[in-house]
């Protein structure tokens, strides 16, 4: 029972991970461009799209990946005993 929470927790940090990394890639992307290279978010997407393809969305996706994953299947994991402890 323990581990799977371990096992869920992980896997929802996966899930966050791939869903929220091309909108953080966009995001940088528009941060860190010279002014003017851009006109917006979609405009970002667009080009991106065009020129690396869908996969280019998750270029550096590996790291958060390593990152996140044990974090979130740590925190699953441990929620249920803070409980017991949240009072000392």
């Amino acid at each position: 029972m323990e581990v799977t929470k371990l096992y869920v927790g992980g896997f929802g940090g996966i899930c966050a991970v791939l869903v929220g990394h091309p909108f953080d890639l966009i995001k940088v992307r528009l941060q860190t461009a010279e002014k003017g290279v851009y006109s917006g978010a979609l405009d970002v997407a667009k080009k991106s799209l065009a020129r690396d393809g869908f996969r280019g969305l998750y270029r550096g996706v590996s790291a958060p990946l390593i990152g996140v994953t044990p974090m979130f299947a740590v925190s699953f994991w441990v929620r249920p005993h803070e409980e017991n402890y949240a009072y000392l």
